[in-house]
């Protein structure tokens, strides 16, 4: 006490002492967590395998990627009250803890080492062997990559310069004009969003993109749309709420957030103190490498049904290539989950020190569907969660069965979109499977041991992937062996295959 008040009789300001030892605890408290880090990371190099992993799950369930928000508009009395908004949290992504383990690294060094020899593989059959054309195919899948860029520019601007002088314009005069301005300016988003939605798909189509071009385009078109919704969606009603807030987030703000692996807008995100260029450069070669393992599944294991509409085509064949298309398409699910959830996201998420990288879970523990649609891809169930589910849930207190359908209808949509102009083929094949069936499977019960509920589980995906893949290569062939329909229409909307698979079978 007689320290403190000859302090403050020195003329030193009181708060002084308190700011200190604010900075001790802080100090204090990062060093602590440091030496967390360092003794989780020594357990996992000692491999304690069962440990690490029981605390790996607890982490992840003890910060879930949708957090009770205090100021949320509902009340314990609102049947809506329940409803959570995502909340994001520093935390590294599940694979590159399990990575650590001496075990799991070993998987990843033994996939590396199949990689090499395929790679080396295909450039002896490239160069000695004549009739090889695998290196051509993959390279050919790239050839209008320049066009890409050039729609992928407009798209960009218009997202990032046009939405936001927009969203100024509006949020200039929101809380002064009345409801015919913001009508207004509702329909000219909603206009906006269906030329988005129309123009980069029509010039897809008119510029004969390849597969894999197309499929670069459809993505971002859909990443952009959803991004400039939360964007919207988010600032908007803010700024409704708040009249005398903020009107609307700086641009690099915004900016920002058109490249951070996530769906959902904050004006704050968690951030790393550095990046790690290591970490980046690893996480872009194994893209490359599962581009390289796709095309190489694609080109050996489905080039089967080439002749497809040519030769005579019986039941059993077709069911013995959808067999032995499991493991193929298995493989295929496995490196596009990897290169889309975990090395691409985790790459851009360490350029822009993006801290949450809980980007999926351990979803291939799952027992049921209804605990694999809400791990496998959180970025997508967050934004579906966020601005599907929660705003029909908000409408339709009482109503759970409209907003869960909602969500599974339009998700099916999209993904049969995208496989659609991708592939010039349409077969509503996510629509049945993921929709249809899936979306049944989501309200079905677990009854029984987990272990009988993961084997169901994965017997389920095993034979669904192989059924999709198969069917689109089927189609795929069949649109090129086989007549068009006299109706243009028809043959847009109708499969292929149907008909080229009796005219084969009567021949």
């Amino acid at each position: 006490m007689e320290k403190r008040k000859s302090a403050v009789g020195d003329g030193e300001p009181e708060d002084i002492n308190q700011n200190n030892l604010f900075v001790k605890i802080m100090e204090y408290a990062e060093s602590l967590k440091q030496d967390t880090k360092e003794t989780r990371k020594d357990l996992l190099r000692n491999g304690i395998v069962d440990e690490c992993i029981d605390a790996l799950n607890k982490l992840s369930k003890s910060n879930p990627p949708i957090k009770d928000n205090p100021s949320s508009p509902t009340s314990p009395k609102n049947p809506t009250s329940k409803l959570k908004e995502k909340e994001f949290v520093a935390r590294e992504s599940l694979l590159t803890e399990l990575f650590e383990i001496n075990h799991f690294g070993t998987i990843r060094n033994i996939f590396t080492s199949v990689f090499l020899i395929l790679f080396v593989n295909n450039i002896v059959e490239e160069y000695f062997i004549e009739s090889s054309t695998k290196l051509q195919a993959i390279t050919g899948n790239f050839k209008t990559i320049d066009k890409v860029f050039y729609i992928w520019m407009v798209m960009f601007v218009s997202t990032l310069i046009l939405v936001h002088i927009s969203f100024q314009v509006w949020a200039y005069a929101a809380n002064k004009s009345t409801k015919v301005w913001n009508k207004s300016w509702l329909t000219v988003y909603v206009l906006y969003l269906c030329a988005f939605f129309y123009f980069p798909t029509k010039y897809a189509i008119i510029l004969d993109l390849t597969p894999v071009c197309s499929m670069i385009i459809l993505a971002e078109q859909l990443r952009m749309m959803m991004k400039t919704h939360s964007f919207v969606r988010h600032n908007a009603e803010k700024i409704l709420d708040k009249p005398n807030s903020k009107q609307c987030p700086a641009m690099s703000k915004y900016l920002y957030f058109l490249f951070v692996p996530t769906l959902i807008y904050r004006d704050e995100y968690p951030r790393t103190s550095h990046i790690r260029v290591k970490f980046v450069l690893m996480n872009f070669c194994q893209v490359i490498a599962c581009i390289f393992y796709i095309s190489v599944v694609l080109i050996d294991h489905f080039l089967v049904f080439h002749d497809f509409g040519l030769n005579t085509c019986t039941k059993t064949r077709v069911i013995q290539a959808i067999v032995s298309a499991m493991v193929p398409g298995t493989i295929l699910f496995f490196c596009a989950n990897f290169l889309l959830l975990h090395s691409w996201m985790n790459a851009f998420a360490e350029m822009l020190r993006f801290a949450d990288r809980q980007f999926y879970t351990d979803w291939w523990n799952s027992y049921n569907f209804a605990e694999y649609y809400r791990t496998w891809n959180i970025v997508v169930h967050d934004w579906l969660y966020t601005y599907v589910f929660r705003d029909l849930a908000l409408l339709l207190p009482k109503n759970r069965l409209v907003p869960l359908s909602s969500v599974f209808i339009i998700s099916s949509i999209v993904h049969d979109y995208i496989m659609t102009f991708t592939f010039r083929v349409f077969m509503p094949v996510f629509l049945i499977m993921f929709g249809g069936i899936g979306g049944l499977l989501f309200f079905v019960p677990h009854k029984g041991s987990k272990q009988n509920g993961k084997i169901f589980f994965w017997t389920g995906v095993i034979i669904g992937t192989s059924i999709m893949t198969s069917l689109y290569s089927i189609e795929w062939y069949a649109r090129q062996n086989c007549p068009p329909f006299s109706d243009n229409f028809l043959d847009l909307v109708v499969p292929r295959m149907w008909v080229c698979y009796r005219n084969a079978s009567s021949s």
